[in-house]
């Protein structure tokens, strides 16, 4: 994996560590109930003068930051993924974030890039893994020593069709490399959207579906997605 990719998620949670109280308010109810108290991924929304600016929750809807309580990040002008525990008021008139981490999110890696040696698939336990609107999200626990640090990717292994319907699905593998004098001391919660919008994939790569491999210490599972 490129040095560049470790930076990238280094600064990731980074940008994050200041946002653990974040609170944000929201457009007019539109009459649709949620649950007040929830655990979800979630885009954060960051200006040009790296001010949090609005908060995008999986199922479409955005939360404007209060205007009373101002965030701010390392990085400007960008979407930073993240997980974390929100409330949502009374009135659905703003939304509170009790808890917040970091995600790991970036187009699938062509297998090409990796060579057969460093094409790690270290095992993981698997917490969940569902599709919500253009994100596959994986929750992981990976068993670490908190010395070094893990790299995880999305990797596109191949196109299949089906000879009955002639759809075409992509497949894709969670890539997780450790180094190798790692001691599993204890588990730690990863957290990764693997985005299935067309735009993160070549022209070529027209797909029906996605099917996410994964290894873990019981063996591969396969969980697949319609688009």
């Amino acid at each position: 994996m490129s040095k560049s990719r470790f930076t990238h998620i280094k600064c990731g949670a980074i940008a994050l560590l200041s946002l653990l109280s974040l609170h944000a308010c929201n457009n007019k109810d539109d009459g649709e109930l949620y649950p007040r108290l929830r655990s979800e991924f979630f885009d954060v929304y960051v200006n040009e003068d790296t001010t949090v600016q609005s908060v995008t929750l999986d199922n479409g809807r955005t939360f404007l930051m209060n205007d009373g309580h101002t965030i701010k990040a390392q990085v400007a002008d960008t979407i930073i993924r993240c997980y974390g525990t929100l409330e949502i008021a009374n009135d659905s008139s703003f939304v509170t974030v009790y808890e917040i981490h970091p995600a790991l999110c970036f187009a699938p890696t062509p297998r090409k890039q990796y060579k057969p040696e460093v094409y790690y698939k270290n095992p993981v336990d698997v917490v969940t893994v569902y599709k919500a609107r253009h994100y596959i999200n994986v929750i992981i626990k990976s068993k670490i020593s908190g010395i070094k640090d893990h790299a995880y990717d999305f990797v596109k292994d191949s196109i299949s069709t089906s000879h009955a319907t002639h759809k075409r699905t992509m497949h894709l593998t969670l890539f997780h490399w450790k180094p190798e004098e790692e001691l599993e001391g204890y588990t730690q919660k990863q957290y990764l959207s693997a985005p299935m919008d067309e735009s993160h994939y070549d022209p070529s790569e027209v797909f029906d579906s996605v099917a996410l491999h994964i290894h873990t210490y019981d063996g591969i599972r396969v969980y697949t997605y319609g688009k």
